[in-house]
């Protein structure tokens, strides 16, 4: 089996006050399709949860969230675009299919935490 290349890192940020995600759209990028963000370290330095992982294209992919206590604001860019988007304003959102994967995935982790500390019962 042949070795993977360096990992890619991505996900989103998720405040739980409001239930929102932030995403990123590529300005000169065609399609117009919004994005999770690539490495959370550049936008928090501690708190960053794994939600799974899955090879593509011989890279290990690998998608987590930050819980963030602000949906603060975050400049654009001179090629990328932030904003926070509510569960049912990302549904109706341009999404790659393994966005909208990485998304669907990341919701059921968040989820499943919520109820864990609400003392529910959980799969897993």
């Amino acid at each position: 089996m042949a070795a993977l290349n360096k990992n890619k890192l991505f996900g989103f940020l998720y405040h739980p006050g409001s239930q929102q995600i932030l995403l990123q759209q590529k300005i000169n990028e065609e399609p117009k399709n919004w994005e999770l963000l690539e490495d959370l370290s550049k936008f928090v330095s501690k708190g960053i949860l794994p939600v799974y992982d899955y090879v593509a294209k011989g890279k290990k992919c690998v998608v987590s969230y930050a819980e963030v206590k602000t949906a603060k604001h975050f400049s654009d860019g001179k090629t990328t675009v932030y904003k926070w988007f509510t569960a049912k304003e990302i549904s109706k959102l341009p999404l790659l299919p393994q966005t909208k994967q990485d998304l669907i995935v990341g919701r059921r982790v968040i989820d499943s935490q919520i109820r864990k500390d609400a003392g529910r019962q959980t799969i897993g």
